[in-house]
């Protein structure tokens, strides 16, 4: 699962190996913005965004630029950034149910590889919150040299090096990895 600034992504590897993207509303893209309605219930995606019209006060477009923040008031509750993150992610578990029948076994998040610690246990928190106690967190740029190197084994060797970058909504990030014989190591980054 990537929970973007802007759009969250997220695609279930089958225990035969196939990779099937998962769809929301039947795109493959999932609107990151919550939208607290009544009872204290945050709404997600397209929904929170339709609901944002009507409800600007009560509307988040972007979650992940919350992470930090002590509270982020909507409508006429304050809500924690793991709140608002487990929403999000809420919504991929529900969509991955549909797609697979079950729950997931194993959920990796991904995370921009400047977080520190505290960010990243915003992560965790908000998978705890659903009940996912195991997730597991991987760098956004590792995640996607891992998947690059599932499709294409021999496109960076072992003891070479890549760079992946990632120009979000928000800020741009370059990653430098070197391919070790058990994965990728970052050796340098610059975002800005």
């Amino acid at each position: 699962v990537d929970l973007g600034t802007s759009n969250t992504v997220a695609v279930v590897r089958q225990t035969c190996g196939d990779t099937v993207t998962v769809e929301f509303d039947r795109a493959p893209l999932l609107p990151s913005g919550v939208c607290a309605v009544s009872g204290g219930r945050l709404a997600t995606g397209r929904d929170a965004r339709d609901l944002a019209d009507t409800h600007p006060e009560s509307f988040e477009p972007a979650p992940k630029r919350r992470i930090g923040d002590d509270t982020v008031p909507l409508g006429h509750r304050d809500f924690s950034a793991d709140e608002l993150v487990a929403a999000v992610l809420g919504r991929v578990l529900d969509e991955t149910r549909h797609v697979t029948g079950r729950a997931p076994g194993h959920v990796v998040l991904t995370f921009p590889a400047a977080w520190g610690p505290a960010r990243r246990m915003v992560l965790v928190e908000a998978a705890r919150r659903l009940g996912v106690t195991d997730a597991m967190l991987l760098p956004e740029p590792v995640a996607a040299a891992r998947f690059v190197s599932s499709v294409h084994p021999r496109a960076v060797p072992v003891g070479r090096t890549t760079v992946v970058y990632d120009l979000g909504a928000g800020t741009f990030d370059a990653t430098v990895l070197r391919r070790t014989p058990h994965g990728f190591a970052q050796i340098g980054r610059a975002s800005c």
